[in-house]
């Protein structure tokens, strides 16, 4: 498969999000970009064999970011 580039909006977790993912190297690798300005920027990026383990890897990520930072 070639690689794909591509930006979804999504609901997750009850709350909408855009999400950049990337598949190469038959893995998919997903980062969460702002909707607004005054949304919160994270640095986190997301990686697994499936598009649900890449987004379940950067929702953890994302969490252990947040309470790294509190």
């Amino acid at each position: 498969m070639e690689p794909t580039d591509e930006i979804k909006d999504m609901t997750v977790r009850g709350k909408p999000m855009r999400l950049h993912w990337y598949y190469s190297g038959n893995s998919w690798y997903v980062k969460r970009i702002p909707l607004r300005k005054t949304d919160k920027v994270y640095s986190v990026v997301g990686a697994g064999a499936s598009r649900k383990e890449a987004l379940d890897d950067m929702l953890r990520l994302q969490d252990l970011e947040c309470v790294a930072t509190a």
